[in-house]
């Protein structure tokens, strides 16, 4: 067992088909074992239970086979980190200079953490152009400790510690020459 090495520890490594069991059940590629249901269900498993965050002997696949690519699509879904914003508060109104507060939920319904902690950032943007008028990065989210679910069961097909949602509040001030307006609200995590 990987015990909790995986919080701190890139965990990942290759499918390959070209050797053991896979081999000897007929398998030549890797869209073969994803399209299967059985193998595919066998790597999801192994991804949520090692926590993995990357797989590699994939850049051979055939990027142009429709069917590999929603099931390749789903395994990237469980792979690595997953934020789904779960809830997002802020005021609709808000004047330049003024301070507001905003609050978020977050949970990490991936198998893995992000590793570092970058930043998240709250920006406003004009919502024809997408120019950001207006950001600012938040002090208080340590992304790194957004931790997936443990302990996978395959009988249940979850995790049986569910992930944790995680509450980020903080006060935030527009400055004074903001151009009043309407603006769409984003966060992102900064690379």
């Amino acid at each position: 067992r990987l015990g909790d090495r995986w919080k701190t520890a890139v965990i990942g490594g290759e499918i390959t088909w070209n050797w053991g069991s896979l081999w000897n059940a007929g398998y030549r590629s890797l869209e073969s074992c994803v399209k299967n249901d059985n193998t595919r269900a066998l790597i999801s498993n192994q991804i949520r239970d090692l926590h993995c965050n990357h797989l590699g002997g994939v850049t051979w696949a055939n990027w142009k086979d429709a069917t590999f690519l929603a099931h390749a699509g789903n395994l990237q879904k469980i792979m690595g980190y997953r934020f789904l914003l779960k809830e997002f508060n802020y005021p609709t109104r808000i004047e330049p200079g003024e301070s507001f507060d905003i609050s978020f939920k977050v949970l990490n319904s991936g198998s893995s953490p992000f590793y570092y902690d970058w930043p998240v950032e709250i920006s406003l943007m004009d919502p024809q152009t997408r120019e950001v008028v207006w950001k600012q990065t938040l002090q208080s989210p340590k992304i790194s400790q957004w931790m997936p679910g443990d302990k996978w069961d395959t009988s249940k097909n979850s995790y049986s510690i569910a992930p944790e949602e995680y509450e980020v509040e903080e006060t935030l001030t527009l400055p004074a020459d903001l151009k009043a307006g309407k603006y769409a609200v984003a966060i992102s995590v900064l690379d």
